[in-house]
């Protein structure tokens, strides 16, 4: 399609992103930002409307039209046949049987490529699928799982979270005593594209620059374990501390050595050095092996570890300190040796 410009000339007019008229939610508005990061997509116009013949004018379909069908760029899960779970498209991905929105099918379809683009590598660098991976469990998901209305949990709630993204993107939809004309309520929408593709970039961001390079750091440690300790159940953050435990768990079960590792040892921001025991499950208190000497600190823990230089051991036996990193490994070993209940019982060789 073309139109003419004032010297007469004539050039492509953009093209068109179709999505329902009248009240929008998250999931339509993330379709849509997701849409416009693809090139072919950067410009296009946004039109709102249930009108069929209008909405397959345009030049995709996000959240109407009751199709899903890529090669037509239509993206709706509204029609009563659709059951599609990320799971279904891509066998093997863990913890995604939550129904498909619009954005969710953007996600799958496109996903990648989008990430890649804001990371600035290509699109089969593994880093990407990661990110993809995390993107999908922390932020797609939810939106896919509230448009579909799949509760959080079973039973009534104690309380209801009113603050989420689609809480906020509901928010800019007009009250009912406000203008609700076409025209406000297509501008509104741009405001909720805007607010999803800040939060979905920033999202992306933290995985890209915060949580791929911490993995790296983590991965290394594992890799290299059985240096610092011939049983591999100690593992050091040589390059300092950094979130490490949601990376651990998964590579553990990656390198099929789930449950090993009792002992992460890392340099705190005191410049000293931790040795943090690894719980049972992320989230949970409980340690695979907790440090024995509970509660203990400076001299008294001094004399019961056998080494100066001793700070601290938590009350709970979940964390302890040194000053320095051959003490704070020193430690860690020492424990190994000692029979506890959060640990299997099997003692390791110093």
């Amino acid at each position: 399609m073309f139109k003419r410009t004032r010297g007469g000339d004539q050039k492509p007019s953009a093209l068109k992103i179709a999505t329902h008229d009248g009240t929008f939610h998250c999931d339509d508005a993330l379709a849509v930002y997701l849409l416009k990061q693809l090139p072919k997509f950067r410009n296009a116009e946004i039109i709102r409307t249930r009108d069929r013949d209008v909405m397959f004018e345009a030049d995709a379909r996000v959240d109407v039209c009751g199709i899903y069908d890529t090669e037509k760029w239509c993206f709706d899960h509204h029609q009563p046949s659709f059951k599609l779970t990320m799971a279904d498209l891509r066998p093997g991905l863990k913890q995604a049987d939550i129904k498909l929105s619009s954005a969710g099918l953007v996600y799958h379809n496109f996903g990648e490529e989008i990430i890649a683009s804001q990371m600035k590598i290509d699109s089969d660098d593994p880093a990407v699928k990661k990110v993809w991976r995390k993107v999908y469990e922390n932020f797609i998901r939810e939106v896919d799982a509230i448009d579909n209305g799949i509760e959080m949990c079973e039973g009534e709630p104690k309380y209801r979270i009113s603050t989420g993204l689609s809480s906020r993107v509901a928010h800019l939809n007009p009250r009912w005593n406000e203008n609700q004309t076409p025209e406000e309520l297509l501008l509104r929408f741009h405001k909720a594209v805007k607010l999803v593709g800040k939060e979905f970039y920033h999202m992306v961001d933290f995985y890209a620059k915060s949580w791929i390079p911490s993995r790296v750091i983590v991965e290394k440690a594992i890799v290299n374990r059985k240096k610092e300790h011939d049983t591999g159940e100690i593992a050091v953050l040589h390059e300092g501390v950094c979130p490490w435990k949601d990376h651990l768990f998964e590579i553990e079960e990656e390198l099929g050595i789930k449950g090993e590792i009792k002992f992460v040892v890392y340099r705190d921001i005191t410049n000293s050095f931790r040795v943090q025991a690894v719980p049972i499950k992320e989230g949970s208190f409980t340690s695979r092996k907790a440090l024995p000497w509970k509660g203990k600190r400076e001299d008294d823990l001094n004399q019961a570890v056998g080494i100066k230089g001793c700070i601290f051991v938590h009350n709970s036996g979940f964390i302890g300190g040194h000053q320095t990193l051959e003490g704070a490994l020193i430690m860690a070993k020492k424990a190994l040796l000692t029979s506890n209940a959060n640990g299997n019982g099997k003692k390791a060789s110093s």
